[in-house]
């Protein structure tokens, strides 16, 4: 009995233990429960995300498509504007090799401009020197004058004495008719008287006739003695004639002299005048292109505007869908870092932008001092004009002069011949005198002869230098269009450049956001195949868990649950359960992580993808290099036939120069040989 009693304790104890047992499972049964019905929820909180993920990666999916349609037209407007900027490059270029050209053309310009303020300098020195020759000239005139009116003055002295002595004779001649009549009517006297008066009358007659040899010898003596006084006289006129001579001969040289340096200045003034009007066709060309650059610039800036509208439209659309992809990765932690970046970007591009409004204030200043400078060379040009129109005036005065000087010359020839012809028709003692004067009238015209040829010489002389004037006027007017050229290539050049500054970074905008978005879809698509497989794995384990709950639920499927007697604590089964269900989840995690290097090799391959696409880009971009240094050496080639032309006009321009260097050395020489002073100075 105490042996059953013991049995029967000892199985009310283990009765008890298994009752404990069976609590313990049941609560772990009802704890499995609710861990099943936690694991529906989450099952469908699970199933809720997925379809609302599918919806966005389907939403994602269209927007990733229309970003890639719209990618793809924004590089090819982006390949178009780098074509565009490529093109402005290459213009660039050949406008800073054309400006280089012209910066030495200007230079050359600046020193002829110089030489050519140094010879006018020359001139005007030479001429105050004319104009004190011209004063001195009129002096000398005015002293020739008054000496060929006191001339004029003794002529007429003497031809009124010349007339009184004729006068005098012919009151001789009448007195010696009117004896020879009184001698006759004696005679018809004698004859009548007587024989005895015949002596008386011989002796009257004797006495007579001494009276009159005595009277004539008195007059022959006086008449003797008044020829040799005019004899005298007439010497002394020769003389001073003589002497008189010599002196307009040598006035006469003293004004050719300065009639030959007046044609000089003439041919300076010629010269300085066709230079004057071939800068004016310079500037009325240079007006012509700066009106077609003006248009030319209309259309860029037309050009600009599209641009910027359609950067402005492109702007609008990526914001569009930033704000898309900004909703879609709300959950990243990238996105913080974008911002930073992006805000980063924006503060850099401000300062660059700032600092592109600062060098655009620098040109528009350099350009106003351009303008100025040019303004000031357009005012000194005008001086020069004027200065030009002076001389112009001086030389006319000083033509004037000089025939008012020859007509006088030409009436006081008049007169002296008309006095030698009065005093050849007077008297027979001034025929050689007059001799003497018509050798001189010879040599006079001969000397007008030698005149006339030095002014025909002098003539052909002033063509020459009025064909040089016209090209030096030429290679003015070409000059002053490539300064004009050239200001307007350099304000050109100057908008092109800011023009590839802002498109240079919008393009870096582009690429950045390009760059970003590709990133970011290379993201999704590892994430979506991610989705799919977990959504199979979801389903497996449902599909599992369905099947063990149904077992779980069936009465005949019980007793493969509960545990035989005597065949150990249960609680051993279900901690191994729990390790294997450790393990399992292991392995889930070992899997993921493997899974997400895989993922991280292949956006490193990607990246290397991304990479020889740019390399392909670069080939691209290599090809259109090779393109745009072939219109390069067009370029060059073209700037070398103009510089070759810019030489070519300088050999002309120093060819001029020497020439005009000889002429003026030929024109110091004879110079030197009319003036004897000159040649004891030098």
């Amino acid at each position: 009995m105490q042996h059953l009693l013991e049995k029967y304790e000892a199985s009310q104890d283990q009765i008890h233990e298994l009752q404990l047992e069976v609590g313990l499972q049941k609560n772990k049964k009802e704890s499995l429960k609710e861990a099943i019905e936690k694991a529906e929820t989450v099952e469908s909180e699970l199933r809720g995300q997925v379809a609302d993920l599918e919806k966005d990666l389907a939403n994602t999916s269209k927007d990733c498509e229309e970003t890639r349609r719209l990618l793809l037209v924004k590089n090819h407007e982006i390949q178009l504007q780098l074509n565009k900027i490529n093109e402005l490059n290459m213009e660039k270029n050949a406008l800073d090799s054309v400006l280089g050209t012209f910066k030495i053309k200007m230079e050359g310009l600046n020193n002829d401009l110089k030489n050519c303020s140094k010879n006018l300098r020359d001139r005007n020195r030479e001429i105050d020197l004319l104009k004190k020759n011209l004063s001195a000239r009129q002096f000398h005139l005015s002293v020739l004058r008054a000496q060929k009116d006191k001339l004029a003055e003794t002529v007429g002295r003497k031809t009124n004495e010349v007339d009184y002595l004729m006068l005098d004779l012919t009151k001789a001649n009448v007195i010696v008719k009117d004896l020879e009549r009184k001698i006759e009517i004696l005679r018809q006297n004698i004859s009548d008287q007587t024989i005895a008066a015949k002596k008386e009358l011989e002796q009257t007659r004797t006495n007579l006739e001494k009276e009159k040899h005595e009277i004539f010898m008195r007059k022959d003596t006086e008449k003797k003695r008044e020829t040799k006084t005019l004899h005298i006289e007439i010497k002394h006129l020769t003389d001073e004639l003589n002497v008189q001579a010599e002196l307009s001969r040598r006035r006469i040289k003293e004004l050719r002299k300065r009639e030959a340096f007046c044609v000089d200045l003439r041919k300076d003034t010629e010269f300085w005048k066709d230079q004057c009007g071939s800068l004016e066709k310079k500037i009325k060309y240079l007006e012509s292109e700066i009106n077609k650059k003006s248009a030319q610039i209309m259309e860029f800036i037309s050009l600009n505007s599209q641009l910027q509208n359609r950067i402005q439209s492109s702007e609008k659309s990526v914001k569009e869908k930033d704000e898309i992809i900004l909703k879609l990765n709300q959950n990243f932690t990238k996105q913080e870092e974008q911002t930073r970046f992006y805000r980063n970007t924006e503060y850099q591009m401000r300062k660059e932008l700032f600092k592109t409004r600062v060098k655009l204030k620098e040109v528009l200043d350099l350009h106003q001092a351009f303008t100025n400078s040019t303004q000031q060379q357009i005012k000194r040009i005008d001086n020069f004009e004027s200065q030009i129109q002076k001389l112009q005036q001086q030389v006319i005065d000083l033509n004037v002069r000089n025939n008012n000087v020859k007509c006088v010359m030409k009436q006081l020839e008049k007169k002296n011949t008309d006095l030698n012809s009065e005093v050849i028709v007077k008297d027979s003692h001034f025929r050689a005198t007059l001799k003497a004067l018509n050798e001189k009238e010879h040599e006079l015209e001969v000397s007008k002869n030698k005149v006339l040829n030095i002014a025909a010489e002098k003539q052909t002389c002033d063509i020459k230098m009025a064909e040089k004037l016209n090209e030096l006027t030429r290679m003015n007017d070409k000059v002053d269009r490539l300064m004009n050229e050239l200001a307007k290539a350099q304000n050109a050049v100057r908008q092109k450049e800011d023009e590839m500054r802002l498109l240079k970074t919008e393009i870096q905008d582009l690429r950045r956001f390009q760059a970003v978005s590709r990133k970011r879809l290379q993201e999704a698509e590892p994430l979506q195949k991610q989705l799919i497989q977990l959504t199979s794995l979801l389903d497996g384990e449902r599909s599992k868990c369905k099947a063990l709950e149904h077992e779980i639920r069936k009465p005949r499927n019980m007793h493969k649950w509960r545990i035989p007697e005597g065949t150990g604590i249960p609680a051993e089964s279900m901690t191994d359960k729990c390790i294997h269900l450790q393990k399992m989840i292991l392995k889930k995690t070992d899997l993921l992580f493997k899974r997400e290097s895989e993922l991280k090799n292949k956006q490193a391959i990607i990246e290397e993808l991304v990479a020889e696409k740019n390399k392909k880009t670069k080939e691209i971009r290599d090809e259109k290099l090779w393109a745009c240094q072939k219109e390069l050496k067009n370029f060059k080639s073209q700037i070398k036939c103009l510089l070759c032309e810019k030489f070519m006009y300088e050999s002309n321009a120093s060819k001029h120069e020497r020439e005009i260097k000889n002429l003026r050395e030929e024109l110091r020489k004879s110079k030197l040989l009319k003036c004897p002073k000159c040649q004891q100075e030098s």
